[in-house]
């Protein structure tokens, strides 16, 4: 940095500094915090409006031309003021402003220098508003939080057009890991190998527009052999399931895919989450989520018994004991016996012989626990409540769909532990 800006910048802070003087002494630590971030934030404005200028490279004797992107010359027509929001304070900037009659439009140089041509934001401030978006339940709330933990004022509207922003970088980093991963050149993020990698897969609805659409959301969970997770991460898509397999590989790529000493596949039975295992997993362990298969046996007890009777509590316990047995004959015996007692129930009955016999091969509990291994998805059902409903599933919100698509994915890089990935991502743009 030049001398003859510190020299500016240390003079018109301590002005500053000098009218803060001329007010009573603070009472309380209260008045004193509050004092002392007025002169914080005057003082980051002041920096980067001096810094901003000579970054620009306007500190000297401006050219009467500038080359235009029409190949033609631009003349000088004066200095336009434009006014920068940054984390530090709203930097005030004078551009030198060259106009092309060919082109019948104007430029200022200084902006492709900033890196702020076409927005009145800091990337930092992007960046900020974009995560407060994404995490908060509304953009209101965001743009309130951000102004009052670091006075940075945005519109509502304006952190929309921000998170579109974000979108791209965010959509260009996924596309960027799947294409890695299919080319085998993506590399694992952990200093060492997983002894078991978990990957579980889920969908969740999602209000948009045009109706409810399904967000399939990847986790991944990379274990020593003690058990204790060492890492996990999350992936989201909105799309059909070919799609999602790609990036739900990709995201078992990077947390250890190709050297966990085994890989498990945890999942509630859908027949597309089974497919895309078969395909991008095809040695890996696949296992029925326990307690999804209670459920299904839930329903039936009820409907056979009665809700929250003894009988249906009584029923239920001992079906779950032949499953951790891995005594699946004697569950499906039990199925067929009350259907036989109870007609009414039949379709109900071979609707969930159907679920447990199509499955039978992913339900050996026993062995499951003997090896110490997980038995239940609980992992994506939270991740589908933290990174979709939570956010996405308000009263009264509908979304386009690459809006929904952007927030999932967001909330997946802040929650993995990623968001630094995007940071750069942005910023080599």
């Amino acid at each position: 940095m030049k001398k003859s800006t510190l020299d500016r910048i240390r003079r018109r802070v301590n002005a500053e500094i000098d009218k803060l003087g001329s007010e009573d002494s603070p009472d309380s630590i209260d008045e004193l915090e509050d004092l002392a971030l007025r002169l914080r934030q005057r003082a980051g404005e002041i920096a980067a409006e001096e810094m901003s200028r000579e970054l620009a490279g306007e500190s000297e004797e401006p050219s009467q031309k500038e080359a235009c992107s029409c190949g033609r010359w631009a003349r000088f027509k004066g200095e336009h003021e434009h006014q920068v929001v940054t984390m530090s304070g709203t930097a005030r900037i004078s551009r030198r402003y060259y106009y092309c009659r060919r082109c019948d439009a104007g430029f200022c140089p200084g902006d492709r220098r900033l890196g702020c041509v076409g927005t009145s934001f800091s990337l930092r401030v992007r960046q900020e508003t974009a995560r407060l978006s994404s995490l908060a339940s509304s953009h209101k709330l965001s743009v309130e939080l951000l102004y009052d933990l670091a006075g940075v004022s945005v519109s509502e509207s304006q952190a929309q057009r921000i998170v579109a922003e974000a979108g791209v970088w965010a959509n260009c980093l996924f596309d960027e890991r799947r294409d890695a991963a299919l080319t085998d050149l993506s590399v694992s993020k952990l200093g060492q190998s997983p002894s078991v990698l978990y990957l579980e897969a889920d969908g969740v609805l999602t209000p948009t527009v045009t109706g409810y659409k399904e967000t399939k959301i990847g986790v991944a969970l990379a274990s020593d052999e003690k058990g204790t997770i060492l890492s996990q991460g999350y992936t989201s898509h909105l799309g059909n399931c070919e799609e999602f397999g790609e990036h739900w590989y990709a995201l078992a790529r990077r947390f250890g895919l190709s050297n966990a000493g085994r890989v498990v596949i945890l999942g509630d039975g859908a027949k597309w989450l089974w497919n895309q295992a078969d395909h991008h997993f095809p040695k890996a362990l696949q296992i029925v989520d326990f307690w999804h298969v209670m459920e299904h046996l839930g329903g039936l007890a009820r409907a056979a018994f009665g809700e929250g009777t003894v009988k249906a509590r009584e029923w239920l316990a001992e079906r779950g004991q032949e499953l951790r047995s891995s005594a699946i004959d004697s569950v499906l015996s039990s199925l067929r016996a009350l259907a036989e007692r109870l007609p009414a129930l039949l379709e109900q009955v071979i609707g969930e012989l159907d679920y447990l016999i199509s499955n039978r091969k992913r339900m050996d509990y026993a062995r499951y626990l003997e090896m110490g291994l997980r038995i239940g998805s609980g992992a994506v059902e939270s991740a589908c409540k933290r990174l979709v409903s939570l956010r996405l599933k308000g009263p009264g919100m509908r979304w386009r769909q690459q809006t929904a698509q952007t927030i999932a994915r967001l909330r997946c890089l802040f929650y993995s532990g990623e968001w630094q990935d995007l940071r750069t991502r942005w910023q080599a743009a």
